[in-house]
């Protein structure tokens, strides 16, 4: 026989969640000027590359000079814990820049699907100088380098039409070739096939592994369309960005508001299936994208309130803003994140769970969903949530001076790599642990193993479902167990009830109505489990 036992004890409920896991190790990598940290990926034997682009010289962390008068690739190679192993300064010689961005900016760091190594993929405006042996076709161009597994590059290739070249976006090839993205303003020129179709536009091009281009599409509407997510799948690529173009060109939606996330579907030979504008009122920037189990999760930073496809109001200047969708781009679920300022989300991360990791900046105090205030002028701000978008813990890193994440890391044993860039002001203040090279450094901050993975139980006489719930939990219990004892607990440790069973086979609690994580106690005589349960 089934009972459902409603919770008659009073629940008091608050927005504070989990607890976020300690900091193992926090590392700060720079020379004397500045280094500014992208990109990450862990390597076959347990360590990282990780990489960003420097104009330091020979000074702090840094044994190989600058390459020009601006900017280059700076790739290090770290073990487990964090330890340098060897380092690769590469760029061209541009002796006069454009301007800040001038010389070599590198994006994503890949490694290659044969195992031969690896692409680090960016932009340049060298011509054919110091380490570049193409010429530029005018402005900035894509640059992708392959190396080997030791910093020696294998090839390179620019590829850039007359005007600028903007490349963001990268993702490895199950050809063992890469395919890389951005945003272009030039038309039919250099190695472009395609006209414009406006101000700017998503540019894709396929390389081998080989460095042969195999095919490139360019795609936008009248306005501006930037592209910042490649996602490769079995039938193709979804190309992820941002969109303030109306129907024109390759677009069939119109915005919703002054600015989208537009989600682009290409099969493998770069032919376009499908499209699709999501976002909210106001202005909606996509910045990354990753596949799921279900489709797809976008991530990026909205100033839009509810309406359209954003079921959440915003909570400051800009929130985190993330979007669940199928296979065919039709939303599923959507989250908002923030406090009373600027929030925004850059990066994300499938955990072992199936659930999420969001990191990016944030200059809130505690409002909204912040529960704690910035450390400095701007901290870095990671978020966990379950794998429907619920929170389940967050963390501010950071000290007094500027500070910000880009990219996570997901370790098998439920703990995360994350990293960023930190100015000289914060180390060692706040929760940066680490002194400064000088300048800005790139930050690298591990994460012990989360308690949040560790609560999970699976036995074979007791099953608890469903989980995540929307309403009630139901326990069965295969053998009969004469006595249970059942406690709940909230976020707080707070117990909410507390429940005795006489000779049952199944159970059915329903849970409060507020959402959050709950802790279930479950005792049989001498024998305690405990399971954490999300109720959405």
């Amino acid at each position: 026989m089934k009972y459902c036992f409603f919770l008659l004890s009073f629940f008091w409920f608050t927005s504070f969640y989990s607890q976020a896991p300690n900091i193992d190790w926090v590392k700060l990598y720079g020379g004397n000027l500045g280094e500014y940290f992208r990109s990450m990926i862990k390597t076959q034997d347990g360590g990282y590359l990780v990489g960003g682009w420097s104009n330091s010289s020979v000074s702090g962390d840094k044994t190989d000079p600058m390459i020009g008068f601006n900017y280059d690739y700076w790739v290090l190679k770290i073990d487990a814990l964090g330890t340098i192993q060897w380092q690769k300064t590469i760029g061209g010689g541009r002796t006069w820049g454009l301007g800040d961005e001038a010389g070599e900016i590198l994006n994503y760091i890949l490694e290659a699907k044969d195992g031969s190594g690896y692409y680090l993929c960016g932009y340049s405006d060298s011509g054919i100088i110091g380490m570049k042996t193409e010429p530029s076709f005018g402005g900035f161009d894509y640059w992708a380098v392959k190396i080997d597994l030791t910093g020696n590059i294998i090839w390179q290739k620019t590829l850039g039409g007359s005007s600028n070249d903007y490349l963001y976006s990268a993702a490895s090839t199950a050809d063992g070739g890469c395919i890389v993205g951005g945003v272009s303003f030039s038309s039919i020129s250099g190695i472009k096939t395609e006209s414009s179709r406006g101000v700017e536009d998503y540019w894709v091009v396929k390389l081998g592994s080989s460095g042969l281009i195999e095919w490139q599409k360019t795609l936008g509407g009248s306005s501006t369309d930037e592209l910042y997510g490649i996602v490769p799948s079995e039938d193709g690529y979804l190309l992820a960005g941002l969109s303030s173009s109306s129907i024109s060109g390759d677009k069939t939606e119109d915005t919703k508001g002054y600015g989208d996330f537009w989600i682009v579907k290409l099969n493998l030979s770069g032919e376009l299936i499908w499209q699709k504008d999501i976002g909210g009122t106001g202005g909606d920037l996509l910045y990354t994208a990753i596949k799921t189990s279900s489709g797809y999760l976008l991530g990026g930073e909205s100033t839009s309130d509810s309406g359209y496809d954003k079921t959440e109001n915003s909570r400051g200047s800009s929130d985190y803003w993330m979007v669940a969708i199928d296979e065919q781009g039709n939303p599923l679920w959507d989250k908002t994140f923030g406090g009373n300022d600027v929030d925004l989300l850059l990066e994300l991360a499938e955990a072992p769970d199936n659930g999420y990791v969001l990191v990016g900046n944030s200059s809130s105090n505690i409002s909204g969903d912040k529960s704690s205030n910035v450390y400095g002028d701007s901290d870095g701000w990671v978020i966990r949530t379950d794998n429907t978008g619920n929170m389940l813990w967050q963390l501010d890193i950071g000290g007094i001076g500027f500070d910000g994440l880009n990219d996570v890391v997901s370790l098998e044993d439920g703990s995360f790599l994350i990293g960023g860039a930190s100015w000289d002001n914060s180390s060692n203040t706040g929760n940066i642990f680490a002194n400064t090279k000088g300048g800005i450094d790139y930050l690298l901050v591990k994460l012990a193993p989360e308690q949040l993975s560790k609560d999970e139980f699976s036995i074979d006489n007791i099953k608890v479902y469903p989980n995540p719930t929307l309403k009630d939990i139901e326990v069965d219990f295969i053998d009969n167990f004469e006595q249970v004892d059942v406690e709940i607990f909230n976020e707080l440790s707070q117990q909410v009830s507390s429940l005795h069973f006489q000779n049952q086979s199944n159970i059915c609690l329903p849970l409060p109505n507020q959402k959050g994580v709950y802790l279930l106690k479950i005792k049989n005589g001498a024998n305690v489990w405990f399971r954490k349960i999300v109720k959405n």
